[in-house]
């Protein structure tokens, strides 16, 4: 390949020849002068082809050194194919608890001294099945007739400890502003107040949330949300009660159809602004209960194995704990309240 020098002196002394004498020169020599310039005229184009790739290839260098590719460690590989299998994405947490009870005795109350130590184990299980639906499970350690908490005593000996399902729904949700549930979920208003039910109970059934955004106005309201449960506490399925069944003492006549419990949750969230700084939420709604008396037989010791063993296959070591003591006597199954209708209003300032 000729260089820049070389290819500039023919073309000078070509030009100087054909301004000198162009009439000396024969026919052939001009025309081999002309397939000699030609071929020069080709090869300048090479070289200015091959320039122009060179500074193509150097500019690509250049924007690869300034943005060098992110190098993903073997450890972060795992730890992300372990997060995201096939589209299921896990997570999950362990707590060690250690606490103290300790309290003197008095004229109606024995004196507590209890040390122990507890842990709680859950794994979170969720996969977006399209756009609109996503699949969520979590298992959990904790006692099973205590459900009122996932923690876990250190006790039994070396006996296993039992790892369960906590929660296990599916959520269609056509729009961000509204979303319907089924399976086994958290309360629709669970605030982690402990205003009724504690943080850790599940129920089983369905609810609805719509959502909506605010106009700016002066009382700084900036959404609303409405919501609604219907949770199916249990069933029975007793159709004609025999005289000896448990479900007497809950208040049932012989005889009669024994319906299932059912809570009926619906109500409002509000949510605004308290200047530049804090916000506010106001939350109200009614809870209707259906039968509660069954909430109540299933804490007793004849209630608990018609009610819950039966329904989880398993027989019950003891009695569900935590559904209340305002009972029409000590230890029975009828709630001394008539109508078992809850009307809670609750504002929170953040």
């Amino acid at each position: 390949m000729l260089s820049w020098s070389t290819l500039k002196a023919t073309m000078i002394t070509l030009l100087v020849l054909r301004w000198l004498s162009p009439l000396a020169l024969g026919a052939g020599e001009i025309a081999a002068l002309r397939a000699q310039l030609a071929a020069q005229q080709e090869q300048i184009e090479q070289l200015r082809a091959a320039l122009e790739a060179q500074k193509q290839v150097l500019e690509r260098l250049a924007r690869a050194a300034e943005n060098p590719p992110r190098v993903q460690e073997p450890a972060q590989k795992t730890e992300s194919s372990f997060k995201s299998l096939n589209g299921f994405q896990f997570s999950g947490d362990f707590r060690f608890r250690a606490d103290a009870q300790l309290r003197s005795g008095n004229q109606i109350a024995a004196p507590l001294q209890n040390l122990r130590s507890r842990y709680r184990l859950r794994l979170n299980i969720d996969k977006d099945l399209d756009p609109r639906f996503r699949f969520h499970l979590q298992l959990s350690t904790g006692p099973l007739n205590h459900p009122i908490t996932n923690d876990q005593d250190m006790a039994g000996g070396v006996a296993k400890h039992p790892f369960s399902i906590s929660e296990a729904s599916v959520d269609f949700h056509p729009s961000p502003k509204f979303s319907v549930r089924g399976g086994r979920m958290e309360e629709v208003f669970a605030d982690n107040l402990r205003f009724l039910w504690d943080d850790d109970v599940r129920f089983n059934g369905f609810q609805q949330i719509l959502k909506t955004k605010l106009a700016c106005n002066r009382l700084g309201l900036t959404g609303l949300e409405f919501r609604a449960g219907e949770y199916i506490l249990s069933n029975p399925a007793v159709y004609v009660l025999p005289a000896s069944s448990p479900y007497v003492a809950a208040g049932y006549q012989p005889g009669q159809k024994v319906r299932d419990a059912n809570l009926f949750h619906p109500g409002a969230v509000l949510r605004g602004n308290l200047g530049s700084v804090w916000t506010h939420q106001i939350t109200g709604g009614i809870e209707i209960y259906r039968h509660p008396n069954q909430i109540q037989l299933a804490s007793t010791a004849a209630g608990y194995p018609v009610l819950v063993s039966g329904a989880i296959g398993l027989a019950l070591s003891g009695l569900v704990g935590g559904a209340g003591n305002a009972t029409t006597e000590p230890g029975g199954a009828v709630f001394s309240a008539p109508d078992f209708q809850i009307a809670p209003a609750i504002q929170t300032v953040v």
